[in-house]
């Protein structure tokens, strides 16, 4: 049984809506719930009428949330991270000599680098999916094209990491590093199998659900996604189609529709499928956006207790 799903597809589908539907039913089933959104413009407080942040967030008793930003993920890095950067560094450049706020500043520069933002984020999410105060994680993930960066973070991480091994062991003995500091390739040796473990505990652990619309453009952007989340091996658990038009009397949109759906049928033809008419009440309320997500973890077959 599955415990960390995340919802991803291409923006505008209804990724938020879709993932707060679901987190929002599961908790009212008994479920400890963590909602979590790290695409960095999230609305996961807009639709659940309630003021979300970096910080967990109680909504309700089963269902806490959280909105990922930049300053969480930097303020992460360095707690986790900067002790192995600060012994780096002070092989390279006389550290100690800087004053706090110039070497604050210097780790915050080497924490926003894209690679080891997204580790990071990844790490969060790993060790968050692997404690005991959750039941289901629903993560809310950032439009297509970010989300499937994040899952090449870490073998683009690791590739970049052993290229420089020769430098890294040159490096230790020039520096003749003191008893009891780690060595520059102790340290990169130890990153480098965090790299593995997030890639394997993701492709192991973690249910992708992909949200889309019967709409053509949408569809090949859909199709990219499934193709590249197969190649990288991961538990495709189902799909969304959500803002289904019903009674049209429009025919060339009737059938351009019709046809959109039967290309997604086509693609997900083994996986588990989920519809959603488009309709403005469809999430107007508390109450419909969790019947919406009964309706989901129904169709889709999200177990519960």
């Amino acid at each position: 049984m599955a415990k960390l799903y995340l919802i991803c597809g291409k923006g505008g589908v209804g990724k938020t809506t879709s993932a707060s539907a679901i987190a929002l039913a599961l908790a009212n089933r008994g479920e400890k719930t963590l909602l979590l959104s790290t695409d960095f413009t999230p609305a996961i407080g807009d639709v659940l009428e309630i003021d979300i942040g970096p910080e967990f967030t109680k909504v309700g008793d089963y269902l806490t949330a959280m909105e990922m930003d930049h300053k969480t993920i930097t303020e992460r890095w360095i707690s986790k991270f900067g002790p192995d950067f600060h012994q780096i560094l002070s092989r390279l450049i006389d550290i100690e000599k800087l004053d706090r706020e110039s070497e604050n500043s210097l780790l915050e520069y080497i924490s926003s680098a894209p690679s080891l933002r997204e580790e990071t984020m990844l790490d969060f999410i790993v060790e968050l999916s692997e404690n005991e105060n959750y039941d289901k994680i629903i993560w809310d993930s950032a439009p297509a094209g970010e989300t499937l960066n994040l899952l090449n973070m870490p073998s683009m991480l690791k590739k970049h990491l052993k290229s420089g091994t020769k430098v890294y062991d040159s490096l230790d003995k020039l520096t003749r590093f003191r008893s009891g500091r780690k060595s520059i390739s102790k340290i990169i040796d130890e990153w480098t199998e965090l790299s593995d473990y997030i890639s394997r505990y993701i492709r192991d652990n973690a249910a992708f659900i992909i949200v889309t619309n019967p709409e053509r453009v949408v569809y090949n952007r859909t199709k990219d996604i499934y193709t590249t989340l197969l190649d990288y091996r991961m538990n495709v658990h189902g799909c969304i189609i959500n803002k289904i038009f019903r009674n049209i009397s429009d025919k060339t949109f009737k059938e351009q529709q019709k046809k959109a759906l039967n290309d997604i049928y086509k693609l997900f033809n083994k996986l588990l499928v989920a519809e959603l008419e488009h309709s403005i009440h469809n999430v107007k309320t508390r109450q419909n956006l969790e019947n919406t997500g009964l309706k989901l973890i129904k169709e889709l077959q999200i177990k519960t207790f």
